[in-house]
C-alpha cells in the first residue's frame, strides 16, 4: 500500500438537502469485506492451494487419490446437495473436510488442524490501496463495523481493531441479503438501522439487502458496472472508497 497524505472530509458539493440530511444522522459505517476493502480471488487461490499442500504432506491418502480440482468439486456438489450451507462457508468448509477426512480414515480433530490452515491463508489479504488510512480516519468519527457473508479472520487481516462490531454469516446469523446481520448490528451498538451507512460492493448482497433492513447503503462499484435494472438503487455509488469523504459530515 502506498503512503497516504493526511484525510479530510471534501465539500457535500451538489449532494441533495435530502440526502445531506439523511447522511446528518449516521452513526455507524459498515463495511463488507470481500471485494470491498480487498480483492477475493487471488486469495482464495492461494488459500485453496495452501489448504492442498497441507493435505499433501499431511493426509497424503487424500491426494494420492484427489487432486485439488477434485476436491473442490465436491464441495461444489456438497453445496448442490444442501443449498442452506451457502449461507455459513466455514461450516461448509469443515463439512467437507470432515467428510473427505472420514472417507479416508483419518482422525477427526484433523479437521480443525487443516480447517485452521485455510483460514490463515484466506486471510493474509492485500487491502486496496487506501483502505487503511480511510478507515483509521473514518473511525474518529464514526463507529465502523463489518457485516460479512465470508470467514476472514481480521485479525490475521490486519484491521480487527477498526471494527466494534463484526457480524460473519452462519446458519444462525443468515447471510445479506437477510436483515438479520444489519438488524443484530444495529442492535448490538444501540443504534436505529437508518443511522447505519453500508458499504459493499455487491447489488444484491450489500445494497438490495441493506435496503431491506432499513440501513442506508452504498454501492462501491470502481468498475463503473450498470446497476440492475431489476433493483431499487442506494443512496450512493461509489467509484472508490475515498469518496465517502464527500458524502460524510464528520464529527459534530
Amino acid at each position: 500500500m502506498s503512503a497516504a497524505g493526511p484525510l479530510c472530509f471534501a465539500p457535500a458539493g451538489d449532494i441533495s438537502d435530502k440526502l445531506q440530511k439523511k447522511l446528518a444522522s449516521i452513526k455507524v459505517i459498515s463495511f463488507d469485506l470481500d471485494e470491498t476493502l480487498w480483492p477475493l480471488s487471488p486469495t482464495i487461490e492461494n488459500a485453496e492451494a495452501t489448504l492442498f499442500q497441507w493435505l499433501q504432506q499431511n493426509t497424503p491418502r487424500i491426494t494420492d487419490q484427489y487432486t485439488q480440482s477434485q476436491i473442490l468439486e465436491q464441495r461444489r456438489q456438497l453445496i448442490a446437495d444442501n443449498p442452506e450451507l451457502r449461507g455459513d462457508v466455514s461450516y461448509l468448509r469443515k463439512l467437507s473436510l470432515s467428510n473427505l477426512f472420514k472417507e479416508f480414515s483419518y482422525e477427526a480433530e484433523t479437521v480443525d488442524q487443516a480447517y485452521k490452515v485455510f483460514v490463515k491463508a484466506r486471510s493474509e489479504v492485500s487491502l486496496f490501496e487506501g483502505v487503511l488510512p480511510l478507515l483509521d480516519f473514518l473511525r474518529t468519527h464514526y463507529r465502523l463495523a463489518a457485516i460479512t457473508n465470508g470467514n476472514a479472520d481480521l485479525v490475521i487481516a490486519g484491521v480487527a481493531q477498526l471494527f466494534v462490531d463484526v457480524q460473519y454469516a452462519t446458519l444462525d446469523n443468515p447471510a445479506k441479503p437477510d436483515a438479520a446481520m444489519f438488524l443484530r448490528c444495529a442492535d448490538n451498538l444501540g443504534v436505529r438501522p437508518d443511522e447505519i451507512l453500508h458499504v459493499g460492493d455487491n447489488p444484491v448482497t450489500d445494497v438490495y439487502g441493506g435496503n431491506e433492513a432499513g440501513v442506508m447503503t452504498a454501492w462501491f462499484n470502481p468498475h463503473r458496472q450498470s446497476w440492475p435494472s431489476d433493483l431499487d438503487a442506494g443512496d450512493i455509488e461509489l467509484t472508490s472508497l475515498s469518496e465517502l469523504t464527500r458524502y460524510l459530515p464528520g464529527a459534530d
